[in-house]
């Protein structure tokens, strides 16, 4: 066999399309007390995200970004001690907190349960303003969550699920997906909350649109004349298909003599 195709196969973008979709179908709402999942306001409430187990910016608040406007956050556990006192005065501030644990990612620590020191201040921000946790990760660990108010699940930490997760958060994408183990008495084997899209618009690579990214090369090469021949300096396309944006991408410059714009493009 032809090793060469069989990689080449595996991460073509229609195999990344179809991952991305059975990942969007597993997406599971755990729990929703106050039916805040997806989020409908995304403007005039004040929201940060706190990602735990990261020591950077995750892919899950990047996305977010092109949704609502957040300050983001991260906390390794072992800064718990150090952090705990200036996070919880920062969150004060706050209308809604979004947290991501990430349980399993990359060489980082991959918890065995949710610590219990974690777990504590989580509870301490619940009790100041909104908290929506999204677990990625083993489902079983999620017993230690059941007596927050809202509980998204998500099954693994890589970047196109976090990515998801973000869409599916803030109403891009249903939420249809269903409890596979028994983690506690409360998150069940079986259990599913469903939500209906939102109508927003998503992101994916052009085969989630049913569109082959062959036949959009030639895009670059139009774009690159344009500017060349003075036609515009420069600008952000945007291709939308079937509730997916495929290409959101600047090109040129902002003026003949300016820097090169690099905006993200969202409607609410």
């Amino acid at each position: 066999y032809d090793e060469n195709n069989i990689l080449e196969r595996i991460n073509s973008q229609k195999a990344l399309a179809l991952k991305a979709e059975l990942m969007e179908n597993a997406v599971t709402l755990l729990k929703d007390e106050k039916k805040n999942i997806p989020i409908r306001q995304t403007k005039d409430i004040n929201t940060a995200t706190l990602s735990i187990n990261t020591d950077e910016i995750t892919i899950f608040q990047r996305r977010i970004d092109d949704y609502t406007k957040a300050r983001h956050y991260h906390l390794q556990p072992g800064q718990l001690n150090e952090k705990k006192t200036s996070l919880i005065n920062t969150f004060k501030q706050f209308d809604r907190v979004i947290i991501s644990i990430h349980s399993e990612i990359g060489t980082r620590f991959a918890f065995k349960e949710l610590p219990t020191d974690v777990i504590n201040f989580l509870k301490e921000i619940e009790k100041m303003t909104e908290v929506i946790i999204v677990f990625f990760g083993n489902p079983y660990f999620t017993d230690r969550l059941e007596n927050f108010p809202a509980v998204l699940l998500a099954y693994d930490d890589e970047e196109i699920m976090q990515d998801i997760t973000a869409q599916c958060l803030f109403g891009a994408n249903p939420i249809k997906g269903k409890m596979p183990v028994n983690a506690s008495s409360t998150f069940s084997l079986g259990l599913v909350n469903e939500r209906a899209s939102l109508g927003r618009l998503g992101f994916g690579v052009p085969e989630r649109a049913g569109v082959d990214s062959r036949k959009l090369l030639g895009i670059d090469s139009i774009l690159s004349v344009m500017v060349q021949t003075g036609a515009t300096p420069g600008g952000q396309l945007v291709v939308a298909k079937n509730g997916k944006i495929i290409i959101n991408k600047p090109f040129g410059r902002l003026t003949p003599l300016g820097a090169v714009s690099y905006t993200h493009l969202m409607s609410n």
